[in-house]
C-alpha cells in the first residue's frame, strides 16, 4: 500500500509517513537505556527503565547487588557511576564531594542518560 502512495499523487503523504516512522524509530532508540553493573567482578548489561531505580532494575534481572533498607539511609547499596547520569530522589548519606566523585546510592538513583556503567565493587 505504501508503494501505491509513492506512485500516486499522494507522494507528499508517503513522505510524511516515512518521516513519522523514522522519528518513531529514533525515539525508541533514545528511550532505550543500557545499564552495565559490575558486582563481585562480574559485569552484566541489561535494559533499564527511566522510571525504575538502578537497584530495582538489578533485582529484576537477578543481579546480586547489595542493599538493605531501600530508603536511602543505610549506605549498603552505594556504588560508583562511571558512565552516565542519574537523579537521586533522596540522599541522607552521601556528601556533595562523594557525589561529584561518582558515588551514588542505587536504591534512590533513576537513570537520566541512555547508557550507564555502575561499579558496585568500587565504593
Amino acid at each position: 500500500s505504501l508503494l501505491i502512495l509513492c506512485n500516486s499523487k499522494n507522494r507528499h503523504l508517503f513522505n510524511i509517513i516515512r518521516k513519522l516512522i523514522t522519528f518513531a524509530y529514533i525515539y525508541l532508540l533514545l528511550d532505550s537505556i543500557k545499564i552495565t553493573y559490575k558486582v563481585d567482578g562480574v559485569e552484566t548489561t541489561v535494559e533499564g527503565d527511566k522510571n525504575k531505580t538502578l537497584l530495582d532494575t538489578a533485582i529484576e534481572n537477578d543481579i546480586d547487588a547489595p542493599y538493605s533498607c531501600k530508603g536511602g539511609a543505610c549506605a549498603t547499596c552505594i556504588g560508583r557511576l562511571k558512565i552516565g547520569s542519574v537523579e537521586l530522589e533522596q540522599n541522607y548519606i552521601l556528601t556533595d564531594g562523594e557525589i561529584e566523585e561518582g558515588l551514588i546510592i542505587t536504591c534512590q538513583s533513576y537513570p537520566t542518560s541512555n547508557e550507564l556503567y555502575l561499579d558496585v565493587d568500587d565504593n
